[in-house]
Formats: C-alpha cells, sequence, structure tokens
C-alpha cells in the first residue's frame, strides 16, 4: 500500500470518534451537547485547511468561510494530512505513522490506533494531564476467547529507543509502564473494546456499497467479539514491531547483531521485525504460546 492513498480509519472513543490517514488525526466528530436539539460536529486542525496551528470546528455546512462540499472537502484535507507524514530526518525513509499505516491497511482486526493511556501525573509544562499512546491495538483468537492485544512500532532507525548496552533500552521501560497500567484497567478496557467492535460494525453499515466498491468487510473476529457474552479478555503484554532496515544493517557483523539488540527485546516482549511494515502480520489466530 506504499505509494498509494490509504483509507481513512475510524478509531472509536468515548462518545466521539477520530478518523486517521496515514497516522494523522484528520477529523474528531461527535455531538455538540450545547445545540438543542444535539447536532453533530466535527473538529480539524486548521493545517489541514490552511497552515496555521490551531484547531477549527464546522458544522457540516462551512468552515472559516468555505462551503463544506462533503467527499471533495475531505479528499482535501486527507492530501493535505499525507504532508504531515512524511520522517523529518530522513525524507527518502518512511515515518513511523506511514508505516503503521501501511499495517492497519493490511490488517482488518486491527480496532484501534493511538490508544490513550491517560497519566496520573500533570505535564507541568502545558498545565494539563500528559497520556501516553499506543501505537495499535488487535483482536487475537486464542481458543474461545478473543484477546485484546497492544502493538507499539518503531523504526529501526530509533537507536535511542531500541539499543543500549547498559541498562535496557527504554523502549522496555516503556512496554512495562503500558503493560502494569494495562493490568490495572482491565475491567475498562473489555466493555470499551466490546462497545467499539459494535460501532464499528454500525459504521460499516452506513457505507454506500453502491459507490464504495472497495471498502473491506468487517472481520469475522470484529462481528464475533461484538456479540453479547462473547469471551474477550486483555493480553496486557505489548507487542513490538521494527520496521525500516536493509539486509546489512542486521547481518551477522553488524552491532544490532554483535550487541544482542534484538535478543535484548525479545527476552522482555514479543517481537515482530520485518524490512518493510508491509511484512509485518499481527497474530490473528495464536496457535503456539510466546
Amino acid at each position: 500500500m506504499r505509494g498509494k492513498e490509504q483509507p481513512l480509519f475510524l478509531a472509536i472513543r468515548k462518545n466521539y470518534f477520530n478518523a486517521y490517514v496515514e497516522g494523522q488525526s484528520v477529523l474528531k466528530i461527535g455531538l455538540d451537547e450545547q445545540s438543542t436539539p444535539n447536532q453533530l460536529r466535527a473538529g480539524i486542525h486548521q493545517k489541514y485547511v490552511h497552515r496555521d496551528q490551531a484547531y477549527l470546528t464546522f458544522d457540516r455546512k462551512q468552515i472559516v468561510g468555505k462551503p463544506y462540499v462533503g467527499k471533495a472537502s475531505v479528499d482535501e484535507w486527507v492530501k493535505r494530512a499525507q504532508t504531515y507524514v512524511k520522517n523529518k530526518k530522513n525524507t527518502k525513509e518512511m515515518s513511523e505513522k506511514q508505516g503503521v499505516a501501511v499495517i492497519v491497511g493490511r490488517n482488518p482486526h486491527i480496532i484501534d490506533v493511538e490508544m490513550a493511556l491517560p497519566a496520573d501525573k500533570p505535564n507541568v509544562s502545558e498545565n494539563r494531564p500528559s497520556a501516553d499512546r499506543i501505537d495499535m491495538v488487535a483482536l487475537e483468537k486464542d481458543g474461545e476467547a478473543f484477546k485484546i492485544v497492544f502493538y507499539e512500532a518503531k523504526l529501526f532507525s530509533n537507536h535511542a529507543a531500541l539499543r543500549a548496552d547498559n541498562p535496557e533500552p527504554k523502549v522496555l521501560k516503556q512496554l512495562k509502564g503500558y503493560e502494569d497500567w494495562m493490568r490495572s484497567r482491565t475491567d475498562e478496557i473489555i466493555p470499551a473494546y466490546h462497545r467499539a467492535c459494535d460501532r464499528l460494525i454500525r459504521l460499516h453499515a452506513m457505507r454506500d456499497t453502491k459507490t464504495d466498491l472497495h471498502a473491506p468487510s468487517v472481520h469475522p473476529f470484529v462481528l464475533q467479539a461484538a456479540k453479547e457474552g462473547s469471551n474477550m479478555q486483555v493480553d496486557p503484554k505489548p507487542r513490538i514491531i521494527i520496521f525500516g532496515y536493509s539486509a546489512e544493517d542486521i547481518g551477522c557483523d553488524s552491532s544490532w547483531v554483535k550487541n544482542k539488540h534484538e535478543e535484548k527485546l525479545r527476552s522482555k516482549y514479543e517481537l515482530l521485525i520485518s524490512e518493510r511494515p508491509e511484512g509485518i502480520t499481527p497474530v490473528g489466530i495464536r496457535r503456539n504460546r510466546v
């Protein structure tokens, strides 16, 4: 899918949803509770309309004086959003967000992106609560259960996160924090994603199948997990995804192998690694325990 237009990915939140393109949240859509009756409102970052750094809202009629003309307006915002996802350090290398979008687009059992993990401590610099975000959430069939599993994606070139002689690489501390949070919030995560699967099915049913001929079908895992009484469980141990390297980068004589960086990661968490994100397939059916 690299080099082609990415479809919008809808991520279900509490009382609203985000529409992502190539990892960028283009729209935040929900109800305006101040209006009577409640009306649908959408928020979009101004940089996708102009180039300024501010958020805008529109009421399905106009935005900053320009008429909203449905799909044509959204297509324009999407194309502008795509200009913001390039790797700022190396324009020839795919960015992490672009890679995540490729993986999501090829794996319909991924049901969420950028899942926020609210922090307990305030972010002093911004005077508001801060939140970490885990890159992807997927469903995995394990016997009769549907596991909610979490994936953190990193570029191979992210030396600071993936490599360390002593102590451990930063990503392991990051994932341990995620794991602790997941274990403490299991009772919240399961009903939230049960509802999210149901909402994804309902949104899919709204598609115009006559004009949207290439719309993917709802994944069977989503259909089954959304049912009442489905055995949904949380796998609190996140997995690591690494992509964006060449054969030389992981050759026998490379520092990656000599310094056992991959071995350190695999000793703590399940790891998926591929030269390109197209080669990454999050586990769908768990057949062997890791």
